[in-house]
């Protein structure tokens, strides 16, 4: 498990995880441009969020919050207990104002 010791001197390692397929691409292409991050996995399902979490190191998660149901919630979950010094960053299109509270409790 790494250890945040002091400043980064690499890109943030960063997973996209979009249901979205137009909004996968328009964000990947945002965070691509950018020299300080460095996109390291894109998920469109539970499944491939699963087998990043198994082969890959990171940073940041940014979650959309409506994947499959609202089954995002189990992510967080995974995500904390697997790598805790991992920040989830929960995206949503929707007003939902109890999942958002939701994610937010869970970290």
């Amino acid at each position: 498990m790494r250890r945040y010791v002091g400043r980064i001197d690499r890109p943030v390692q960063v997973v996209l995880v979009e249901g979205n397929t137009h909004a996968q691409r328009v964000i990947a292409g945002e965070l691509q441009k950018d020299p300080r991050i460095d996109l390291r996995a894109i998920a469109s399902s539970l499944q491939d969020v699963k087998r990043i979490l198994a082969q890959q190191e990171f940073d940041v998660m940014l979650l959309d919050l409506q994947l499959q149901s609202g089954q995002c919630l189990d992510v967080i979950d995974q995500v904390k207990q697997c790598m805790p010094l991992v920040e989830v960053v929960a995206t949503s299109i929707d007003d939902d104002e109890e999942l958002a509270m939701l994610a937010f409790e869970k970290g």
